[in-house]
């Protein structure tokens, strides 16, 4: 959110332009990111406050994803021909 809205205002605010903007702002995030993560000593991990507990699901949620995954990458040819201009996409094959 904050990288969004200093490229807007910097792109407004001045005669740069957009995409250079953006190759400075988004770096310079990702930077801010990385100090912060090394200077603050704490107790409670950035990691996990910043993205999340990606780990901490319960077996449920894990079997339901691992489902999910194994359904659409099934589906996976179907579904982008579906997706696709009929006309132009057809299936291989006589």
């Amino acid at each position: 959110m904050a990288c969004s809205l200093q490229t807007g205002f910097l792109s407004r605010n001045s005669r740069v332009r957009r995409d250079t903007v953006l190759g400075v702002v988004c770096p310079g995030m990702i930077t801010a990111r990385l100090v912060l993560s090394v200077s603050i000593s704490t107790d409670a991990r950035l990691d996990h406050i910043l993205f999340g507990f990606v780990l901490g699901g319960a077996t449920a949620s894990t079997i339901i994803l691992v489902l999910t995954a194994l359904f659409v990458a099934a589906l996976a040819r179907r579904l982008s021909l579906t997706a696709a201009n009929s006309r132009k996409v057809a299936p291989p094959g006589p």
